[in-house]
Protein backbone atom coordinates (compact mmCIF):
# COMPACT_ATOMS: atom_id res chain seq x y z
CA UNK A 1 0.00 0.00 0.00
CA UNK A 2 2.69 2.58 0.85
CA UNK A 3 4.23 1.68 -2.24
CA UNK A 4 1.09 2.45 -4.55
CA UNK A 5 0.93 5.69 -2.57
CA UNK A 6 4.67 6.70 -3.33
CA UNK A 7 4.16 5.83 -7.10
CA UNK A 8 1.05 7.81 -7.13
CA UNK A 9 2.98 11.16 -5.49
CA UNK A 10 6.09 10.64 -7.76
CA UNK A 11 3.75 10.51 -10.24
CA UNK A 12 1.63 13.82 -9.44
CA UNK A 13 5.21 15.33 -9.08
CA UNK A 14 6.43 14.64 -12.20
CA UNK A 15 3.08 15.68 -13.88
CA UNK A 16 3.45 18.71 -12.06
CA UNK A 17 6.93 19.99 -13.32
CA UNK A 18 6.51 18.84 -17.08
CA UNK A 19 3.03 21.41 -16.53
CA UNK A 20 5.01 24.03 -15.40
CA UNK A 21 8.00 24.09 -17.99
CA UNK A 22 5.24 26.56 -19.79
CA UNK A 23 6.92 25.77 -23.58
CA UNK A 24 4.10 25.59 -26.14
CA UNK A 25 4.05 24.71 -29.75
CA UNK A 26 0.51 24.88 -31.43
CA UNK A 27 0.10 22.84 -35.04
CA UNK A 28 -0.53 26.18 -36.22
CA UNK A 29 2.03 28.63 -34.68
CA UNK A 30 3.70 30.17 -37.47
CA UNK A 31 5.99 33.58 -38.12
CA UNK A 32 7.40 35.01 -40.86
CA UNK A 33 10.13 38.27 -41.70
CA UNK A 34 12.11 39.38 -43.83
CA UNK A 35 15.91 40.20 -42.74
CA UNK A 36 17.99 42.93 -43.87
CA UNK A 37 15.44 42.67 -47.44
CA UNK A 38 16.02 39.56 -47.71
CA UNK A 39 12.18 38.72 -48.32
CA UNK A 40 9.64 37.03 -46.52
CA UNK A 41 11.83 33.94 -44.70
CA UNK A 42 9.25 31.45 -42.76
CA UNK A 43 10.31 30.08 -39.64
CA UNK A 44 9.59 26.92 -37.48
CA UNK A 45 7.33 28.79 -34.43
CA UNK A 46 7.32 28.16 -31.02
CA UNK A 47 6.25 30.20 -27.64
CA UNK A 48 6.52 29.98 -23.83
CA UNK A 49 4.76 31.53 -20.96
CA UNK A 50 7.15 32.11 -18.33
CA UNK A 51 4.31 34.09 -15.44
CA UNK A 52 3.48 36.12 -17.96
CA UNK A 53 6.81 36.95 -19.98
CA UNK A 54 6.01 35.79 -23.59
CA UNK A 55 8.82 34.53 -25.33
CA UNK A 56 8.04 33.86 -28.95
CA UNK A 57 10.73 31.84 -31.30
CA UNK A 58 11.15 31.54 -34.62
CA UNK A 59 14.02 29.41 -36.18
CA UNK A 60 15.24 29.37 -39.70
CA UNK A 61 18.18 27.62 -41.86
CA UNK A 62 19.76 31.06 -41.36
CA UNK A 63 18.46 33.09 -38.49
CA UNK A 64 16.45 32.56 -35.17
CA UNK A 65 14.31 35.49 -33.79
CA UNK A 66 12.81 35.86 -30.42
CA UNK A 67 10.71 38.34 -29.02
CA UNK A 68 9.97 39.09 -25.34
CA UNK A 69 6.79 41.04 -24.08
CA UNK A 70 5.01 40.83 -21.13
CA UNK A 71 1.59 40.89 -22.53
CA UNK A 72 -1.82 41.55 -21.49
CA UNK A 73 -5.17 39.69 -22.10
CA UNK A 74 -5.96 41.60 -25.17
CA UNK A 75 -2.65 42.57 -26.83
CA UNK A 76 -1.21 45.56 -27.34
CA UNK A 77 1.72 47.98 -28.94
CA UNK A 78 5.00 47.16 -27.12
CA UNK A 79 8.22 48.94 -27.87
CA UNK A 80 10.96 46.28 -28.44
CA UNK A 81 14.06 47.64 -27.12
CA UNK A 82 12.28 49.16 -24.06
CA UNK A 83 14.77 49.17 -20.80
CA UNK A 84 12.36 50.21 -18.23
CA UNK A 85 9.83 47.40 -19.44
CA UNK A 86 12.67 44.56 -20.30
CA UNK A 87 10.55 44.39 -24.06
CA UNK A 88 13.14 43.32 -26.56
CA UNK A 89 14.37 41.31 -29.37
CA UNK A 90 17.10 39.22 -30.43
CA UNK A 91 18.14 38.15 -33.72
CA UNK A 92 21.12 35.56 -34.58
CA UNK A 93 22.74 34.15 -37.56
CA UNK A 94 24.17 30.42 -38.50
CA UNK A 95 27.30 32.23 -37.58
CA UNK A 96 27.09 32.52 -33.86
CA UNK A 97 26.44 36.30 -34.28
CA UNK A 98 23.84 37.33 -31.83
CA UNK A 99 21.88 41.06 -32.31
CA UNK A 100 19.78 42.58 -29.60
CA UNK A 101 17.33 45.69 -29.31
CA UNK A 102 18.19 48.64 -26.96
CA UNK A 103 17.13 51.98 -25.81
CA UNK A 104 18.29 53.37 -28.86
CA UNK A 105 16.91 50.89 -31.40
CA UNK A 106 13.53 51.28 -33.60
CA UNK A 107 11.36 48.49 -33.01
CA UNK A 108 7.46 47.35 -31.97
CA UNK A 109 5.29 44.76 -31.65
CA UNK A 110 1.63 45.07 -32.04
CA UNK A 111 0.34 42.19 -30.64
CA UNK A 112 -3.89 41.00 -30.89
CA UNK A 113 -5.57 38.69 -29.11
CA UNK A 114 -6.21 35.19 -31.44
CA UNK A 115 -9.29 33.88 -32.05
CA UNK A 116 -8.35 30.32 -29.94
CA UNK A 117 -7.87 31.08 -26.04
CA UNK A 118 -4.69 32.80 -24.98
CA UNK A 119 -2.98 32.69 -28.52
CA UNK A 120 -1.98 35.86 -29.93
CA UNK A 121 -1.06 37.22 -33.48
CA UNK A 122 0.66 40.15 -34.82
CA UNK A 123 3.56 42.04 -36.55
CA UNK A 124 6.71 42.90 -35.79
CA UNK A 125 9.96 45.06 -37.15
CA UNK A 126 13.25 45.85 -35.25
CA UNK A 127 16.29 47.15 -36.24
CA UNK A 128 18.81 45.56 -33.84
CA UNK A 129 22.72 46.13 -32.91
CA UNK A 130 25.41 43.17 -32.50
CA UNK A 131 26.28 42.28 -29.13
CA UNK A 132 28.25 39.10 -29.67
CA UNK A 133 30.88 38.26 -30.63
CA UNK A 134 31.81 41.60 -31.06
CA UNK A 135 28.97 44.42 -28.98
CA UNK A 136 28.41 47.22 -31.31
CA UNK A 137 30.13 45.63 -34.65
CA UNK A 138 27.25 45.58 -36.66
CA UNK A 139 23.50 45.95 -37.14
CA UNK A 140 20.38 43.78 -38.70
CA UNK A 141 17.13 45.64 -40.16
CA UNK A 142 14.04 42.81 -39.68
CA UNK A 143 10.97 43.77 -41.28
CA UNK A 144 7.55 42.62 -42.29
CA UNK A 145 7.52 40.33 -39.11
CA UNK A 146 3.94 38.33 -38.22
CA UNK A 147 2.77 35.69 -36.84
CA UNK A 148 0.09 34.07 -35.25
CA UNK A 149 -1.12 31.14 -32.84
CA UNK A 150 1.37 32.05 -30.27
Amino acid sequence: MKTIKLLTVLLMCGWLVSCNKGNSTTPSSAMSASVNGSGSISFSASFSNNSGLITMQGSGSSYTIQLFMRLSGSGGTYTLGDPSTGYYAMVSDNFGTKYSTSASSIGQAVVTAGSSGGLYNGTFYFTATETSPTAGGGTVNVSSGQFSNM
